[in-house]
């Protein structure tokens, strides 16, 4: 996968698990240990992205 491919798809999941983290976080009752699991693969895409070369 090309770099920018790679970027624009770890960007995607981000996003997607910013939107899943909100909607949990919106329930009547929220998961706290989901929402906990998500922020941390949300932290380790975002990381991923930190550590890829300028595109």
């Amino acid at each position: 996968m090309e770099p920018q491919s790679r970027f624009l798809a770890l960007k995607a999941r981000h996003e997607k698990l910013e939107e899943a983290i909100d909607e949990e976080r919106n329930r009547a009752s929220p998961n706290p240990m989901l929402v906990q699991m998500l922020k941390r693969q949300k932290l380790r895409v975002k990381e991923k992205l930190h550590q890829m070369p300028t595109v």
